[in-house]
Order: C-alpha cells, then structure tokens, then sequence
C-alpha cells in the first residue's frame, strides 16, 4: 500500500493461522491514533498511586530510546543529529517521549507532543564516551613468558565476557522496564532503539533452534531474548531498533549474504548484531533498520506504523501448552497489502519460576526509574508518633491471574518489595513480603471489586531520599511500582 496505513479493514479481510491451521477471529479492533479519556478521582493526604489519573490518553504513543550503552561517542552524536531532524519533522499532535540508555534508563524528557520541549531536553543531554564497548573487547597481552601470557589472557578473556554479559541485562532489563511502563497504556505502542550496537551474540539459526528449550551455554541468551520478547508483546509494544553506524563498510555484511550465510557459516560481531536486531522485531511486529544512512528517514517510517493498527484475537485450540515456540501467520485478502505482525508465541500453560528468580524480578523493577503500571497499586504513608511509618496498600486484584482449579477456591501471589533509596539511587534498605490470595467464588468478584489489601510498619533511614513498593504477579509476572519522595510526605 506504498507504505502508507491501509484503514477500512474489517474482520473477514483477515486470516489468521496458528502453525498453518486457520483460527476463529474472535476480537477485533482497528484503532487509529487518538484521544481516550480516563477519569480517576483526587489522591487524599499522603497517598500515591501508580494509577493513570485523569487526563486524556493517546491510543498511539513513541518512545525512543537512545542507546549510550552501546553506541560510540561518534555514533551518538550522529545519532542526536538525526534525531533531532526526525523531531523537527514530525507530528506534532502523537505524544513523543525521549529515553536514554547508559547504566540505567533515564527519562530525557517524558511524553508531550511539543516538539520544543524534547529539542531543547536533547540539546542539553551529555554525550557518553562509550568505554563499555572498549572494555568489553579483550586485550591481547604479550610480556613474552607464553605460560605468562597463556593465564593473563585467559583472565583477560573472562573480564571482557564480564563486562559484555552487564551489557547485555542492562539492555535488556532497560526494554522491559519501558514495557511495564507503558504496559497500562491503551493502544499499541512503538519503541524505537536507536543504538550503535545490539550486545547479543545469537544468531537466528541458534535462536530459532534453542527456542522452547532450557539448556544453555556460556553467552546464550536466547532465553532472556524470548522473555524480553515476551514482556514487550504482553505490553502491546513494537520494537524498531535502528542501527545507529549507518551503512557497512563492508560488503559482505549485506542483507543477501547475510541471508546466504544464514545455514553455512558463523557470522561477524556485527551480522550477529543485526540478526537480533531483526529477531526483537519480528518478534514483537516491528521492523529493523541497519546498513542504512538515513537514520531520521528510518525513524520516521517506525513512528508512522502506529498512525494504524488492528487487533485480532483467538482462542488457542491446539491443546499442547509444551512451552515451544508457536509461529502465527496473519493474511489480507485484499491485494496489494503487506501486514506487520508479530511472528508467534510461546505455549506456556503458567509461569513458573523459581523463589530466586520471582526475587530477581522485583529487583529488576527496583533498578528501573520508570514506575511500572502492570499492576495497578494505591500506597499511604501515616507517620506514627515514634516516627515510623505505617505502609497501607492497595492493589488492583483484575491484574493478578488466580487459578480456579482448587474445587471452589481461587488463589493467587502478589510479591512485594519495600526499598528505601538514597537521592543517587543507591538501595539502603529492602524488606520483602507477599499477599496470598485465597477466596470461593463468591468472594471472588468482591475481592475485584475492592482490591487487595497490604500493610507494613517501617522504619525509614535518615538517608532515604524516596521510598518505593514494587508489587509483581507471580503467575504472569506483571509488575507494578510506587516511588514516593520522601520530601513529599505531609508529617
């Protein structure tokens, strides 16, 4: 369609097929870019809320995240160039907003549709030097005493893989703290990765062949890559990583021999690069821009995909929840239609994770500054007279998956963490605990109706700049957070 939305579809212009059977459309939705409103009433006293209040909410937002992590000093600047020249181009009626990326994410300027505001926010933004691509490339030693030498560079080796897998979670942990941000937001989502480089050492082969299974080896990270996948789906987003280095210098790293070479040999740092750059996307129903100069021209075809979208939904029939990998196919009858779709999904009948693991969760949507709206939390703080406080919440119950097949009991797990941080985000204090759900079914739609409710007496250190309660569904995973100024709490 020349690139430009195809509106008018209807149900019966699709097809849908899971692993090549065709499947019943049961929902259906086209949403345009736009306004809805949401209406919440005022917070009381002390009380805060990781709730969207009231206000009116696009159904189409961007968010680009500019990558520092991964990206050289030149390529950055390069970057903000062209960035700025998408921006100073685009529509100024579809909400924006400007991430960066270097030990965590920060917020460069956060959703507004002035274009202004962004320009001036990445004009004072500070460029990065990069040294964490330098480091993790091992340096060759030579002192000339080969068994000398033989153990330095091993140690050396060992150092640089360190210094690439930190690379690797941070980005990571940096994508799926954006999606359980943006996870309560209606409509789909488009984030755009602009970076210099994508620290995953997979290939497509390696991927698809070690989809569903639990093996791994040293630097495989095809099971954090699908879980990133999968948080970013379940947050309706598109992921667009556009490869902030431009075109190749070489030409064997073209598209057709990248393709060629996909069955018959290991490829370069940089064709694994691009292969996860088109994994993320396919993945999720974006598209991956590399070898390619016009980074502003790349932008703005990722922010146009989300003028338009359709939602089609089906009830799985198949009946094996293995955990593999299941490829979905979407069709436009009409002719002349190209859709963008994600590729698939995984059979999980439930999640199941380990004590460690659920704990390394919270942990990860402490890291983030982005408060997380997958579960919908109200916190209030009353100071007691000794001067510590009590900690009433309440969490939105429709979030949580309970499970029914107790006879006629539901049951569920909220896990919570309590985190005191100092004003450069340093953890001084974390308590945990947990809300287990356990009601018939005649309580069930009061408990949803009114929220689930949790307490905890604390003492807050003299240090302690913002206080903040992470809550995450243990079955789907879903994460909600608070952040509380410490400053802002009426004595």
């Amino acid at each position: 369609n020349g690139g430009r939305p195809a509106a008018g579809l209807a149900r019966e212009d699709f097809e849908l097929l899971d692993e090549g059977r065709p499947q019943e459309i049961r929902t259906f939705l086209a949403q345009a870019a736009g306004i809805t409103r949401r209406a919440s009433e005022p917070l009381p006293v002390n009380s805060f809320s990781n709730r969207l209040g009231q206000q009116d909410l696009p159904t189409s937002v961007t968010v680009i995240l500019f990558d520092q992590l991964n990206t050289s000093y030149a390529d950055q600047t390069r970057s903000r160039e062209h960035l700025i020249r998408f921006l100073e181009k685009s529509d100024r009626h579809r909400p924006i907003a400007v991430y960066a990326l270097h030990r965590n994410v920060r917020v460069v300027h956060d959703f507004t549709s002035d274009v202004e505001p962004l320009l001036a926010a990445l004009q004072r933004h500070r460029m990065r030097l990069g040294g964490e691509l330098l480091s993790a490339v091992p340096a060759e030693i030579s002192t000339g005493d080969k068994a000398a030498d033989a153990l330095l560079n091993e140690a050396e080796e060992r150092r640089a893989h360190l210094e690439l897998h930190v690379r690797v979670v941070t980005t990571l942990n940096a994508l799926e703290s954006i999606a359980h941000h943006l996870t309560r937001l209606p409509g789909r989502k488009t984030l755009i990765w602009l970076s210099g480089s994508f620290p995953f050492s997979m290939t497509i082969r390696e991927l698809a062949s070690r989809a569903g299974t639990t093996s791994a080896r040293p630097g495989d990270y095809s099971e954090e890559l699908e879980r990133c996948a999968r948080v970013l789906n379940d947050a309706d987003i598109a992921i667009y990583p556009v490869h902030a280095g431009g075109i190749a210098a070489d030409p064997a790293l073209s598209v057709e021999r990248q393709r060629a070479t996909l069955d018959t040999e290991p490829m370069d740092s940089i064709h694994s690069s691009h292969d996860s750059m088109r994994f993320l996307a396919e993945r999720t129903g974006g598209r991956a821009y590399y070898n390619n100069n016009d980074l502003a021209g790349a932008m703005k075809e990722s922010f146009d995909d989300g003028e338009l979208s359709y939602t089609l939904g089906f009830y799985p029939t198949h009946g094996d929840w293995n955990s593999r990998f299941r490829s979905l196919k979407v069709r436009v009858k009409r002719p002349g239609l190209r859709v963008r779709h994600r590729t698939g999904y995984f059979a999980f009948a439930d999640l199941r994770e380990t004590a460690p693991e659920r704990m390394r969760a919270l942990q990860d949507a402490v890291w983030s500054p982005l408060d997380a709206h997958g579960v919908p939390l109200e916190i209030r703080i009353a100071v007691q007279p000794d001067g510590t406080w009590r900690v009433t919440g309440w969490l939105d119950a429709r979030s949580v998956v309970l499970d029914g097949s107790e006879g006629d009991r539901w049951t569920g797990q909220v896990d919570l963490l309590f985190v005191q941080q100092t004003r450069d985000g340093q953890t001084i204090a974390g308590v945990t605990d947990s809300v287990n759900l356990s009601v018939t079914s005649a309580r069930r739609l009061q408990l949803i109706h009114s929220g689930a409710r949790f307490g905890r007496d604390l003492r807050l250190l003299p240090a302690a700049h913002t206080f903040r309660v992470v809550a995450r569904d243990a079955r789907s995973g879903a994460v909600g957070s608070v952040t509380i100024p410490v400053s802002d709490i009426v004595r």
